[in-house]
């Protein structure tokens, strides 16, 4: 089983090494998000967009995630901002997965995540790393290749 639910309640996923906050929180605009997830404390922060895409399952719809996050189906926050226009983050739309830059002022939900013990290989960010098309493209066929090896396709 990829997520498994912990006593305290946060999720651990056991293909990234990452671990998710119990609940999201919101909706807020971005900037407090991020202040909301840096808060929480003991290496708590807002997920990089491939980490955040990592929780999609293309397979399931509203929400297109495990049942374990109880997700809302709604637009989630991610750290990463967007290249060509700073004043825009990128987010996941979890009733279907859809992934887009969206004005940070608006307001929407977000998921807390702490470091893992594995990284999504060089396209891996920080929370001071902006994401270009070519950053995210690598990042999707690592995941992609991923899910593959997983499925043994």
């Amino acid at each position: 089983m990829r997520f498994t639910k912990t006593a305290t309640g946060t999720i651990l996923d056991a293909t990234t090494g990452l671990e998710w906050a119990a609940e999201s929180a919101g909706p807020m605009n971005w900037q407090a998000a991020m202040d909301h997830c840096h808060k929480l404390g003991d290496g708590w922060r807002a997920p990089t967009i491939q980490e955040l895409q990592w929780v999609v399952d293309y397979d399931r719809h509203n929400p297109a995630c495990d049942p374990i996050f109880k997700m809302q189906s709604n637009r989630h926050w991610s750290s990463s901002a967007y290249q060509s226009a700073p004043g825009y983050a990128w987010l996941v739309i979890f009733f279907d997965g859809d992934t887009l830059a969206y004005i940070k002022t608006s307001y929407y939900y977000v998921r807390a995540v702490r470091a893992g013990s594995r990284s999504l290989g060089d396209s891996t960010f920080d929370n001071s790393d902006t994401l270009t098309p070519g950053k995210l493209a690598a990042a999707l066929e690592a995941a992609a290749a991923v899910l593959r090896g997983r499925d043994g396709l």
